[in-house]
Protein backbone atom coordinates (compact mmCIF):
# COMPACT_ATOMS: atom_id res chain seq x y z
CA UNK A 1 0.00 0.00 0.00
CA UNK A 2 1.81 3.32 -0.97
CA UNK A 3 1.55 6.97 0.54
CA UNK A 4 -1.16 7.97 -2.15
CA UNK A 5 -3.26 5.14 -1.71
CA UNK A 6 -3.60 5.63 2.09
CA UNK A 7 -4.04 9.16 1.70
CA UNK A 8 -7.21 8.60 -0.21
CA UNK A 9 -8.49 6.26 2.35
CA UNK A 10 -7.81 8.28 5.16
CA UNK A 11 -7.98 12.09 4.73
CA UNK A 12 -8.59 14.21 7.79
CA UNK A 13 -8.32 18.43 7.70
CA UNK A 14 -5.61 20.00 9.51
CA UNK A 15 -3.60 16.76 9.84
CA UNK A 16 -0.25 17.25 11.76
CA UNK A 17 3.43 15.71 10.86
CA UNK A 18 2.95 13.33 13.99
CA UNK A 19 0.27 11.48 11.57
CA UNK A 20 2.43 11.57 8.28
CA UNK A 21 5.23 10.13 10.02
CA UNK A 22 3.43 7.03 11.15
CA UNK A 23 2.01 6.82 8.11
CA UNK A 24 5.24 6.49 6.06
CA UNK A 25 6.91 4.30 8.67
CA UNK A 26 3.92 2.13 8.20
CA UNK A 27 4.23 1.95 4.80
CA UNK A 28 8.30 1.72 5.23
CA UNK A 29 7.71 -1.35 7.71
CA UNK A 30 4.81 -3.07 5.19
CA UNK A 31 7.76 -3.21 2.21
CA UNK A 32 10.51 -4.26 3.89
CA UNK A 33 8.74 -6.98 5.88
CA UNK A 34 7.28 -8.57 3.22
CA UNK A 35 5.66 -11.35 5.75
CA UNK A 36 4.15 -9.15 8.02
CA UNK A 37 2.89 -7.20 5.20
CA UNK A 38 -0.73 -8.17 5.53
CA UNK A 39 -0.76 -7.63 9.42
CA UNK A 40 0.31 -4.12 8.92
CA UNK A 41 -1.88 -3.55 5.52
CA UNK A 42 -5.03 -4.79 8.00
CA UNK A 43 -3.77 -2.69 10.80
CA UNK A 44 -3.50 0.44 8.57
CA UNK A 45 -7.21 -0.15 6.70
CA UNK A 46 -8.49 -0.55 10.62
CA UNK A 47 -6.75 3.05 11.39
CA UNK A 48 -8.34 4.12 8.06
CA UNK A 49 -12.03 3.30 9.31
CA UNK A 50 -11.25 5.39 12.92
CA UNK A 51 -9.38 8.47 11.30
CA UNK A 52 -12.28 8.71 8.87
CA UNK A 53 -14.89 8.34 11.44
CA UNK A 54 -12.76 10.81 13.55
CA UNK A 55 -12.43 13.12 10.48
CA UNK A 56 -16.21 13.35 9.85
CA UNK A 57 -16.58 14.17 13.63
CA UNK A 58 -14.27 16.55 13.75
CA UNK A 59 -15.37 18.10 10.65
CA UNK A 60 -18.73 18.58 12.09
CA UNK A 61 -17.39 19.81 15.73
CA UNK A 62 -15.36 22.53 13.70
CA UNK A 63 -17.72 23.84 11.30
CA UNK A 64 -20.42 24.17 14.57
CA UNK A 65 -17.75 26.08 15.80
CA UNK A 66 -17.52 23.64 19.10
CA UNK A 67 -13.47 23.37 18.44
CA UNK A 68 -11.02 25.09 16.60
CA UNK A 69 -7.92 22.72 16.33
CA UNK A 70 -7.57 18.79 16.08
CA UNK A 71 -5.98 18.56 19.29
CA UNK A 72 -8.38 20.25 21.21
CA UNK A 73 -11.19 17.91 19.06
CA UNK A 74 -9.03 14.87 20.52
CA UNK A 75 -9.88 16.18 23.81
CA UNK A 76 -13.00 16.14 23.80
CA UNK A 77 -15.18 14.13 26.16
CA UNK A 78 -16.56 11.74 23.97
CA UNK A 79 -13.42 10.61 22.09
CA UNK A 80 -11.92 9.95 25.72
CA UNK A 81 -15.32 8.43 27.33
CA UNK A 82 -14.30 7.02 30.08
CA UNK A 83 -16.11 3.94 31.79
CA UNK A 84 -18.65 4.74 34.56
CA UNK A 85 -18.89 3.82 37.56
CA UNK A 86 -21.33 1.91 38.86
CA UNK A 87 -20.88 2.09 43.07
CA UNK A 88 -18.15 4.99 43.26
CA UNK A 89 -17.34 6.11 46.87
CA UNK A 90 -19.15 9.01 46.76
CA UNK A 91 -22.19 9.41 44.71
CA UNK A 92 -23.51 12.07 42.46
CA UNK A 93 -25.65 15.33 44.55
CA UNK A 94 -28.11 17.72 43.10
CA UNK A 95 -26.60 21.15 43.47
CA UNK A 96 -29.03 22.31 46.45
CA UNK A 97 -29.28 18.66 48.05
CA UNK A 98 -31.01 15.53 46.83
CA UNK A 99 -34.14 16.25 48.40
CA UNK A 100 -34.16 19.55 46.32
CA UNK A 101 -34.96 17.67 43.04
CA UNK A 102 -38.92 17.24 43.97
CA UNK A 103 -39.02 21.03 44.41
CA UNK A 104 -36.88 21.68 41.20
CA UNK A 105 -39.42 19.34 39.22
CA UNK A 106 -42.43 21.00 40.47
CA UNK A 107 -41.05 24.40 40.03
CA UNK A 108 -40.47 23.39 35.99
CA UNK A 109 -43.52 20.81 35.27
CA UNK A 110 -45.30 21.53 32.07
CA UNK A 111 -48.26 19.39 32.15
CA UNK A 112 -48.93 18.45 28.43
CA UNK A 113 -52.16 19.15 27.14
CA UNK A 114 -52.99 16.08 25.46
CA UNK A 115 -52.34 14.26 28.65
CA UNK A 116 -54.39 16.15 31.08
CA UNK A 117 -57.43 15.82 28.13
CA UNK A 118 -56.78 12.02 28.72
CA UNK A 119 -56.12 11.56 32.15
CA UNK A 120 -52.67 10.27 31.92
CA UNK A 121 -51.13 10.12 35.13
CA UNK A 122 -48.10 8.16 36.74
CA UNK A 123 -44.32 7.66 37.27
CA UNK A 124 -41.86 8.33 34.22
CA UNK A 125 -38.39 6.82 35.22
CA UNK A 126 -35.63 8.08 33.30
CA UNK A 127 -32.00 7.32 33.49
CA UNK A 128 -29.22 9.65 33.03
CA UNK A 129 -25.12 10.20 33.23
CA UNK A 130 -23.78 12.27 35.21
CA UNK A 131 -20.33 13.80 33.41
CA UNK A 132 -17.34 14.15 35.52
CA UNK A 133 -17.77 18.28 34.95
CA UNK A 134 -21.47 17.68 36.09
CA UNK A 135 -23.12 17.97 33.27
CA UNK A 136 -26.14 15.38 32.23
CA UNK A 137 -25.90 13.13 28.87
CA UNK A 138 -27.82 10.04 27.56
CA UNK A 139 -30.88 11.08 29.15
CA UNK A 140 -33.38 8.08 28.36
CA UNK A 141 -36.90 6.56 29.32
CA UNK A 142 -36.40 3.52 31.07
CA UNK A 143 -40.59 3.37 32.27
CA UNK A 144 -43.24 5.25 29.71
CA UNK A 145 -45.92 6.58 30.14
CA UNK A 146 -46.74 7.74 26.32
CA UNK A 147 -44.96 10.32 23.94
CA UNK A 148 -46.03 13.72 25.04
CA UNK A 149 -45.56 12.51 29.11
CA UNK A 150 -41.84 10.83 28.41
CA UNK A 151 -40.98 14.19 26.37
CA UNK A 152 -42.04 16.12 29.51
CA UNK A 153 -39.88 14.25 31.57
CA UNK A 154 -36.76 14.71 29.52
CA UNK A 155 -37.06 17.96 28.74
CA UNK A 156 -37.09 18.28 32.70
CA UNK A 157 -34.22 16.05 33.40
CA UNK A 158 -32.19 17.97 30.48
CA UNK A 159 -33.06 21.45 31.66
CA UNK A 160 -31.85 20.43 35.84
CA UNK A 161 -28.55 22.43 36.53
CA UNK A 162 -24.78 20.64 36.58
CA UNK A 163 -24.74 18.21 39.37
CA UNK A 164 -21.82 17.49 41.47
CA UNK A 165 -20.27 14.64 40.23
CA UNK A 166 -19.43 11.18 41.73
CA UNK A 167 -16.28 11.13 43.15
CA UNK A 168 -13.90 7.11 43.06
CA UNK A 169 -10.50 7.34 44.62
CA UNK A 170 -10.88 11.43 44.94
CA UNK A 171 -11.44 12.11 41.47
CA UNK A 172 -14.52 12.93 39.95
CA UNK A 173 -16.29 9.99 37.58
CA UNK A 174 -18.91 9.53 35.07
CA UNK A 175 -22.50 8.16 37.42
CA UNK A 176 -25.26 6.42 35.74
CA UNK A 177 -28.43 8.07 37.90
CA UNK A 178 -31.84 6.89 37.71
CA UNK A 179 -35.20 9.15 39.11
CA UNK A 180 -38.65 8.74 38.69
CA UNK A 181 -40.66 12.05 37.29
CA UNK A 182 -44.31 11.81 39.05
CA UNK A 183 -47.27 13.25 36.37
CA UNK A 184 -50.41 13.12 38.69
CA UNK A 185 -53.43 15.49 38.19
CA UNK A 186 -55.12 17.29 41.06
Amino acid sequence: MTSDEIDRIITMPDIDMEWKAFRDSVIQLSQTKRRIYRSVRDFAFVLGIVVMVSAVGYASAKASGKVESISEFLKVPHMQEERIVQFPEEYPRFPEGNEKILSFVAENLHYPPEALERGLQGRCVISFIIETDGSISGAKVIKSLGSSLDSEALRIVNLMPKWIPAKDKGKAVRSECTIPIVFRIN
